[in-house]
């Protein structure tokens, strides 16, 4: 029963996509570069007083337009952009600033390894959760 257990957890595991977190230790970003799978969500923490802005260039402070942006300072104090299919068809390298303090280097990038997503999060569309679905109901019956 306990090896069931153990195989239900790593199926649950692997359909999963990853999420990472960047963090802000006073005028910067940390990481200041994050390099994630297509389905990954990088969610940005500690913004009181700081934004996320997708820019154009890594020396831009131009708004990307469409990009995605948490806000106006003070709007969220965490914001997450998930990097999924569509939005890796536009770029596999995003740029991204503070707002208020870009002028004193507070950027980074988020960086996509593949544009195919990662086995786990391509199988969580409609065949692939119904696969998964079948599998955890022959581990536990």
């Amino acid at each position: 029963m306990a090896l069931r257990f153990i195989t239900l957890a790593a199926l649950l595991a692997a359909a999963l996509c990853a999420t990472f977190t960047v963090t802000t230790n006073g005028l910067t970003f940390s990481p200041s570069t994050v390099t994630v799978s297509v389905g990954d969500t990088v969610t940005w923490t500690g913004l009181d007083i700081h934004t996320v802005t997708q820019v154009d260039s890594s020396s831009s402070t131009t708004r990307t337009t469409n990009g995605f942006r948490s806000g106006s300072v003070g709007a969220v104090t965490n914001f997450s952009k998930t990097f999924d299919a569509a939005t890796v068809g536009i770029a596999t390298t995003f740029f991204y600033i503070c707002e208020p303090h870009a002028s004193s280097g507070m950027r980074g990038q988020v960086n996509i390894a593949t544009a195919t997503p990662r086995p786990s999060c391509a199988s969580l569309d409609a065949n692939g959760f119904f696969a998964l679905i079948v599998a955890l109901l022959a581990i536990l019956v």
